[in-house]
């Protein structure tokens, strides 16, 4: 299955992770933990210090966008979001939402702007899940922005839910 060959990817990398730089080794520790030991503490701990030594790389940041849905983090995930739909957010809605999935892979399709001269940024993905045991792809084309300079999810462009067929895909 597609869970299975990710687990063992996620592995294998793992074990080459020293012969790979400091960004690319952030990337493979966090998607290991995530992946294929389940350790959703650890995973965001490595993320965290991803965002911290790599701020412009927003695919960090969605990495550890997605493992606070995991964990429910709802504080970080309120503290993330743009100040107008911050106000709107209900946080025991968002934490009944996080409750509701399990989070099971995140693929970065592409990126746009967000580097440190940018105030703005992209971030296209298709995030695996599991819904009310349903597995689900979530794509989406998010926009962000920096607000007194950290990066903060604005919007999402578009999104898609669908029923995940065989290897994950929608």
């Amino acid at each position: 299955s597609e869970s299975e060959r990710a687990v063992k990817c996620a592995t294998r990398a793992y074990e080459l992770r020293g012969r790979v730089t400091e960004r690319e080794r952030l990337s493979i520790e966090g998607n290991y933990y995530l992946i294929a030991t389940g350790e959703l503490v650890k995973a965001e701990q490595v993320y965290e210090l991803y965002v911290q030594t790599y701020p412009r790389d927003t695919g960090a940041h969605a990495n550890l966008a997605f493992t606070a849905y995991s964990l429910g983090d709802v504080d970080f995930l309120i503290a993330t979001t743009a100040a107008p739909q911050r106000e709107t957010l209900d946080a025991e809605e968002l934490a009944d939402y996080c409750e509701s999935i399990k989070c099971i892979s995140l693929k970065i399709l592409a990126t746009e702007a967000g580097g440190p001269q940018d105030e703005t940024g992209m971030v296209r993905f298709h995030a695996s899940m599991q819904v009310d045991g349903k597995r689900r792809l979530h794509a989406e084309t998010s926009q962000f922005h920096r607000e007194d300079g950290a990066w903060v999810y604005e919007a999402e462009d578009e999104a898609e839910d669908g029923e995940a067929g065989e290897g994950g895909e929608a």
